[in-house]
């Protein structure tokens, strides 16, 4: 990998740990931020976080914006998504995938833009990159960065090491989410698990339970949605990926783990969905959590009802969010100039896309891919 700053190399592994403290303290989002952005000498960077219910505000991070400027992004809200080709593009842009403006617009008309008139090119700003973190009924997340025109354009190196990055920062966004207000009183990692509204259960490398807040211990005495065997393990009661959980457990701890412990499909005893998220604790600069303890996994309510076979094949495959839909292009017929029409990607940006999905799904053709679909379609 081409040399991309003049930080070590472990202060990726850093950043890591920098983004897990974000989901117990909020207000570490702007330094954390702030790095990732003198990292890849980005000019800015904002995080947005909106409830999807009522698109109200839950979270707004603004980094290097000028205290002048900051009216400016509100009053030009929609030129903002007018520059990025409108919402109906945006929609479309797949989850984690760091997304250069310059290439997936150019630059044209720009000058007519009044976000750009007023924001961008009176501080120099000539280029974004944007990552859609989240982007369901519960809630919409995006962190964008500005490039100034003084900066050399992103490399496909850079680009990469987002890409490694952009998995934790969306599951730090969700599992904030799903702590919801729990973190405002807590003083101590504990206080502010035991206060979420969601089950939380502290595991140690073989899935022993090593703690379990008020929530997650009425769900281990009814057993349902999960359960603590003899010897101690955490286990699903009904699986809908047969050992998903315990490979992102497995996993947690590894910087390249990509999507695996987002969003691991489960059911209820009632049939009804669950969705569980694994957070790597060894991955946190914090401390206060429990020497044994290598991960925290957090049970809730599905919002997106149950999982398709694109979704569990993403669980099993490890395929992130822009390589699920994509599987699930490729399944529907379509082509990779109509994929990368609907993904707002190039076409040999799909290509790139599909060679991976065969090497990680062990296939060679469309039509294997099509046969892994139909499989797992009867099981969901």
């Amino acid at each position: 990998m081409a040399e991309t700053s003049s930080l070590d190399p472990d202060s990726l592994d850093e950043l890591i740990g920098a983004i897990y403290d974000c989901v117990i303290d909020s207000t570490r989002w702007h330094d954390t931020l702030d790095r990732i952005r003198q990292r890849y000498r980005f000019y800015n960077a904002i995080l947005g976080v909106n409830d999807g219910r009522t698109n109200e505000s839950v979270l707004h991070v603004a980094v290097e914006i000028p205290n002048e400027m900051v009216p400016v992004i509100h009053a030009y809200g929609l030129q903002v998504l007018e520059l990025w080709g409108g919402w109906e593009q945006i929609s479309r842009v797949p989850l984690e995938e760091p997304i250069v403006h310059s290439q997936l617009m150019g630059r044209r008309n720009w000058n007519d833009n009044l976000y750009y008139r007023h924001f961008m090119a009176p501080q120099g700003i000539d280029d974004a990159v944007a990552i859609v973190l989240a982007r369901d009924a519960r809630t919409v997340a995006n962190l964008a960065f500005g490039r100034h025109l003084s900066a050399p354009p992103l490399t496909e190196a850079e680009i990469d090491e987002l890409r490694i990055l952009a998995p934790h920062l969306r599951r730090a966004v969700v599992i904030s989410r799903v702590l919801e207000t729990s973190t405002a009183t807590a003083t101590t990692f504990a206080e502010t698990l035991d206060a979420s509204p969601a089950g939380v259960v502290l595991v140690d490398r073989k899935r022993h339970v090593v703690h379990a807040n008020r929530v997650a211990s009425a769900m281990l005495a009814a057993g349902d949605p999960i359960q603590s065997a003899g010897g101690g393990e955490l286990q699903l009661v009904s699986e809908v990926v047969h050992g998903a959980l315990q490979r992102a457990i497995e996993t947690a701890g590894d910087a390249t783990a990509g999507s695996k412990g987002m969003g691991v499909p489960a059911r209820r005893l009632d049939g009804s969905p669950l969705v569980l998220q694994v957070m790597p604790l060894e991955r946190r600069s914090g401390a206060n959590t429990p020497l044994s303890a290598v991960a925290a996994v957090f049970v809730a309510d599905s919002a997106s009802g149950p999982a398709t076979s694109a979704e569990i094949l993403s669980v099993l495959f490890d395929l992130t969010p822009a390589e699920a839909r994509i599987f699930a292009l490729v399944v529907s017929g379509q082509s990779f100039t109509e994929i990368g029409t609907e993904l707002s990607i190039s076409s040999a940006t799909a290509k790139t896309h599909l060679a991976r999905i065969y090497q990680k799904t062990h296939q060679s053709s469309r039509a294997g891919l099509v046969r892994l679909a139909q499989d797992v379609a009867p099981s969901v």
